[in-house]
């Protein structure tokens, strides 16, 4: 089973995470920032904030200062940053230059930091998942009185499925990332307890708040076992899983495509072998209601005919009857004129006529 690369972050503003906004001496805000309730004010100064979206968003990374204590040192990290172009001598734009360690205030650490094959084949912080590096994190506090073991581990019950975990510990308390002079008593986590969760949890990212993630007096051994075979041999043999996975994937989903394109034929085929014969019954109904019709049409007519005759041979009138010349005139039309006279002199005149 292949594991996604754990990162090391340090550094972290951890004091910023703060339950509520009430500010302690235990959990204080980084010196320069807005409070976390938000005050602002019309002056113009910069703003510098922690928390962004009523605290959707917390912004963990400390602010470089050059009193920032910087790994084996007793003055901090020094001047930093100088103005290398200024618009007030002249130039058209200001332009700053900076230069500091990598593993200078909030940093993360690459896979080649402890691993020299890492280094020579590129693994760098640029291939690190940004996934990983951003999203919720789970805030954990470390007992103060030790650094963190496997035992410690145990007891922090931290469940399954969890990815990012920040651990705040004694050097928040004792307010180390604002201390200039190095402090080699600060808290980190032991080999054992490096390896308890790499071995027993889902962790990806791992925060400590000071300059490393490894206690001093386990500082190779914790970072060997936080990075060993999940950074670059991780990821190699995870595309290969992921090749032979997908490999497989592919296989069962044209077995399937397949299987449902087959079963899509036979269902098509059945419905046009059922639509034939509907076909065929309704061409037998459509002929024998034809043969119907044409048996109805030839009755009709000879009925016609007859009927016809016989009207003709039962109105037929004397023209000596009706003196009238007009009478006589209609009735040499026969019956059916006769009648169409009597009717039409029954609507116009209006009185009733009798013959």
């Amino acid at each position: 089973m292949t594991v996604p690369p754990l990162l090391l972050l340090t550094l972290l503003s951890l004091s910023s995470l703060l339950i509520s906004a009430a500010i302690s001496d235990a959990y204080p805000t980084i010196p320069g920032t807005a409070p976390i309730d938000g005050g602002f004010s019309d002056e113009l100064k910069p703003i510098r904030r922690e928390v962004y979206g009523d605290g959707k968003i917390f912004d963990i990374s400390h602010r470089y200062t050059p009193e920032m204590p910087a790994w084996d040192s007793t003055e901090g990290i020094g001047r930093f940053l100088w103005l290398a172009a200024s618009m007030k001598n002249g130039s058209l734009a200001n332009n700053s230059e900076m230069k500091i360690p990598t593993h200078t205030g909030t940093h993360v650490d690459s896979p080649g930091h402890v691993y020299d094959e890492y280094y020579d084949a590129g693994f760098d912080v640029d291939s690190l998942d940004l996934q990983v590096l951003n999203g919720p994190a789970l805030l954990v506090d470390v007992p103060r009185n030790k650094n963190i073991t496997a035992e410690v581990m145990k007891s922090l019950n931290i469940p399954r499925g969890v990815r990012r975990v920040l651990f705040r510990t004694l050097n928040t308390d004792r307010r180390l990332m604002f201390k200039k002079e190095f402090d080699t008593s600060y808290v980190g986590f032991m080999k054992d307890g490096a390896q308890w969760l790499v071995d027993n949890t889902d962790i990806k990212l791992v925060g400590v708040d000071y300059l490393s993630v490894a206690a001093y007096d386990d500082l190779i051994p914790s970072h060997l076992a936080f990075l060993k075979g999940r950074m670059m041999e991780g990821a190699l043999q995870s595309v290969k899983a992921s090749l032979t996975a997908l490999a497989s994937q592919l296989r069962s989903w044209i077995k399937d495509q397949i299987d449902s394109t087959t079963a899509n034929i036979n269902r098509v085929r059945e419905s046009m072998t059922e639509a034939l014969l509907l076909w065929e019954r309704f061409s037998q109904r459509i002929e024998r209601i034809e043969e119907g019709l044409l048996k109805i049409s030839s009755d009709v007519q000879l009925g016609t005919e007859k009927n016809v005759e016989k009207s003709s041979e039962s109105f037929q009138v004397d023209e000596h009857e009706f003196p009238d010349s007009k009478f006589q005139d209609m009735a040499k039309d026969g019956a059916v004129t006769r009648v169409a006279a009597v009717h039409e002199a029954e609507v116009v005149g209006g009185e009733e006529n009798k013959f």
